[in-house]
């Protein structure tokens, strides 16, 4: 008579959105003793501690909780002695393991990286692929090391990257696919034994608020349609206006060579030039190409639809034309 496999016991860190599905999966194919997560952190206008998106599932589904300031062993190491493993599933936790977290399971630590090593280590592997035009991208099963990103790969795979893509659907796209490649590898870790990473490494390095600022006399409109996708929904994209005041873009399209449009819509000598044509906003970018700005809001009012508003020449969105 068969014995039934012991499911694996697992402590699990991740705090960010990509990690969730992951965090699921492991519920129905795993004994998650404990979840490692990072503290509430001021969020809004209002700075309220808002908890990351791994703290409100694992409360939601009554799992225990840890959200250390610190990783190191003197301050730590006492609270994990009382939870063995046999695995350490990272997913987007957002801190640099130490190498004795790393050897605490019985078996491996292993990450779940949602890129194609070692193409795109680091921090924001999928708005780095979106920036730089990749075509494909995929998530690793890895066994973790020291060194960033660096320990032999279990098992990927690829998946196109469309050009309707952003950061919002690869991201929701790549963890299913981690929970998946995580799930098959638990069944039969015998199967995916690790292989080193081969080819030369990229880095992706953390993406900050201020990198959604436009510069229209520096950008090309392909760069600023690539960083729209890969700053959906965070950060935005926006640029200063002559003024001072931000705004916003909420939605926007690089005009084709082939659009009807470009027939009415006459280059100049500057970039950044604005113009309204058919009740529509474009802007003239470095590279002489034109970015349609759709859905826009201008600091201190509501968000608008240019189409809805664009008619009116008395609405804010026509003196604003001469100041972006």
């Amino acid at each position: 008579m068969n014995q039934k496999k012991r499911k694996p016991k697992v402590i699990f860190a991740g705090t960010a959105t990509f990690a969730v599905p992951i965090l699921e999966r492991l519920l129905k194919i795993s004994e998650i003793v404990l979840v490692l997560t990072q503290p509430a952190r001021p969020a809004g206008r209002g700075l309220q501690d808002q908890m990351c998106p791994i703290d409100e599932f694992a409360q939601d589904n009554h799992l225990p909780v840890f959200r250390p300031l610190s990783l190191k062993k003197e301050d730590i190491g006492q609270t994990i002695q009382q939870y063995p493993c046999d695995y350490l599933i990272v997913a987007a936790y957002g801190k640099i393991i130490p190498q004795w977290l790393l050897d605490w399971p019985a078996h491996e630590p292993l990450n779940i990286h949602c890129s194609l090593l070692p193409r795109w280590r680091g921090a924001a592997p999928i708005q780095h692929a979106l920036l730089a035009g990749d075509s494909v991208s995929g998530t690793c099963v890895m066994r973790m090391t020291a060194g960033l990103d660096e320990g032999p790969v279990h098992l990927s795979q690829r998946i196109p990257i469309t050009k309707n893509d952003n950061q919002e659907t690869m991201t929701e796209k790549l963890s299913q696919l981690g929970a998946d490649l995580l799930q098959s590898f638990l069944a039969k870790p015998e199967k995916y034994p690790a292989t080193s990473q081969i080819g030369d490494p990229t880095y992706a390095h953390k993406i900050e608020k201020n990198h959604g600022l436009i510069d229209w006399k520096v950008k090309s409109a392909t760069w600023i349609d690539r960083a729209f996708r890969a700053f959906y929904p965070w950060p935005g994209l926006y640029c200063l206006l002559s003024d001072s005041r931000r705004l916003k873009i909420i939605d926007c399209r690089i005009i084709e060579p082939t659009d009807p449009i470009q027939k009415k819509l006459h280059l100049t000598p500057n970039a950044g030039s604005a113009i309204c044509c058919e009740n529509r906003l474009f802007i003239q970018t470095a590279s002489s190409d034109w970015i349609e700005l759709k859905k826009i809001q201008l600091e201190g009012y509501k968000p608008c639809e240019v189409s809805e508003i664009a008619h009116d020449p008395s609405h804010w969105i026509h003196k604003i034309l001469e100041l972006i």
